[in-house]
């Protein structure tokens, strides 16, 4: 998004107050899917249950969903490492 009369584009230091809110939404057959998003210890970002299933049509529970998971906290998970062939708790 760009200011009118200003070349430059908006940042986050535009808005002090603000918070960056992220979230994925899919949509597929007038549904709309709307997952949890966590962040792995790499760095990386996976989505994961709860998974919000809302109609296109129906925009009150839509906009719900959007903002549900704009406003869930990302979480982070740790993973285990895993050896070739451990058949036990590695």
């Amino acid at each position: 998004m760009i200011e009118k009369g200003n070349n430059r584009p908006l940042s986050g230091q535009d808005y002090p107050n603000s918070k960056i809110m992220l979230f994925h939404a899919y949509l597929r057959n007038a549904i709309a899917y709307v997952p949890t998003v966590v962040k792995l210890q790499t760095g990386a970002y996976v989505d994961v249950d709860p998974v919000a299933v809302v109609p296109v049509a129906n925009t009150d529970d839509l906009r719900r969903a959007l903002l549900d998971a704009g406003g869930r906290k990302t979480l982070s998970f740790l993973l285990r490492r895993r050896t070739i062939g451990c058949r036990r708790s590695c």
